[in-house]
């Protein structure tokens, strides 16, 4: 293939919603633009990639085994010619597919995680590790780039920091990620599957990357998890809501502080939230409420932070701030061609390793999980994950 004056996008999972997010962020930046793109099916069923500059001559199909099953394999032309892998194929899929990127010299970026097992995540740190791939590495963890959170301890106003010193340290938080009802969920069964990572691996590292990379958390122990079946066309056995306590040390967190963390999809619209609210050691938190995607790319609404004094009916606003900055896309792009350039990752690989802990904490406490489907249950679960704790 021959070198365009543009950076060279390879997407592994192309035209799906990840990659359908940041394509347009790259044509807003104009330094980097799809190359090739490898997907499952035959390119007759994927003609709308024209659309995105895939054609025919830069799609490949990954290889297939010998009973006709998808494989994690790309064949190796796809890789000529590139700069950057972008992995957004099934999760189970990522640790291979990464080390096949890294042998040939590319900076790889996956989408949420390298690996679904502790076992194969230690594995692949160790690969990237050995090989010397460490800057060429990067998880994309969208919740990183949204101003509210960058806002909290590393760019202004730094409110999270200016309240650390207010009101002494943290000594409890409470983060509820709950996603509504949407057809591609309903479709994409292979999400809640073990093999996967399950429901958590979907949406629990956004919160515990907030914990770590904002406030510096370092997970303990997994005292206390609950399964739920929230959305039973989605899968009616594997669970699509989780509860889950976390003890967390660091700096900024008092002695035997607590993460309560809910995640969930398919909620009925208007009951859905993303939302994470620091308490103090003295009586204040602060809360950061995010708003949806859609919402965020429409109509540029990218939620708020409000810092409230005082315990129950005594309490008061004494600050509200709305971000006002750029998309978390257009950050990733940056952050793509910073390392193209070589420059370093936004996440050294301890900070990716200590994300992804409270996922295997979780699976050391609940070996087979059970999850709970009577409707008084889940309701509860709902409930409380929309109160204002």
């Amino acid at each position: 293939m021959e070198k365009q004056n543009k950076y060279q996008l390879g997407s592994i999972g192309v035209g799906g919603h990840w990659f359908r997010r940041i394509y347009y962020s790259m044509k807003k930046d104009g330094r980097m633009e799809p190359g090739k793109g490898v997907g499952v099916s035959p390119y007759r069923n994927r003609s709308h990639l024209q659309s995105f500059g895939i054609t025919q001559d830069k799609y490949y199909q990954i290889e297939f085994d010998e009973e006709g099953k998808p494989t994690a394999k790309i064949p190796q032309q796809f890789f000529e010619g590139l700069d950057v892998i972008h992995i957004a194929s099934w999760n189970q899929y990522h640790s291979e597919q990464t080390k096949q990127s890294l042998e040939n010299d590319l900076i790889t970026v996956t989408e949420k995680t390298l690996a679904t097992t502790q076992e194969q995540f230690i594995d692949t740190i160790d690969f990237i590790k050995e090989g010397g791939y460490s800057k060429k590495v990067a998880v994309n963890l969208h919740y990183l780039g949204k101003s509210a959170t960058r806002a909290l301890m590393k760019d202004d106003p730094k409110l999270l920091l200016k309240a650390l010193k207010k009101y002494g340290r943290i000594n409890r938080v409470e983060a509820t990620f709950f996603e509504d009802l949407n057809t591609e969920d309903e479709r994409r069964t292979w999400l809640y599957k073990k093999e996967n990572g399950g429901i958590w691996m979907d949406w629990g590292p956004h919160p515990s990357a907030i914990l770590v990379n904002q406030c510096g958390a370092i997970f303990q122990e997994c005292v206390n998890a609950e399964l739920f079946i929230v959305r039973p066309e989605y899968h009616p056995v594997y669970p699509t809501g989780i509860l889950a306590d976390f003890k967390i040390q660091g700096e900024n967190f008092s002695t035997n502080s607590i993460a309560s963390i809910r995640v969930a999809k398919g909620l009925a619209a208007g009951v859905t939230t993303k939302k994470i609210r620091f308490y103090f050691e003295k009586d204040a938190y602060l809360e950061v409420q995010y708003s949806g995607t859609e919402a965020e790319y429409e109509y540029q609404l990218m939620g708020n932070i409000s810092l409230v004094e005082g315990i129950a009916d005594e309490r008061k606003i004494v600050e509200i701030w709305q971000p006002t900055e750029r998309m978390p896309r257009e950050i990733f792009i940056e952050e793509i061609v910073k390392m193209i350039e070589g420059g370093d990752p936004p996440q050294s690989l301890d900070e990716i390793q200590e994300i992804y802990k409270p996922q295997w904490l979780l699976n050391d406490l609940v070996d087979k999980p059970i999850p709970k489907g009577d409707i008084k249950d889940v309701r509860e679960f709902i409930r409380k994950g929309m109160l204002n704790f």
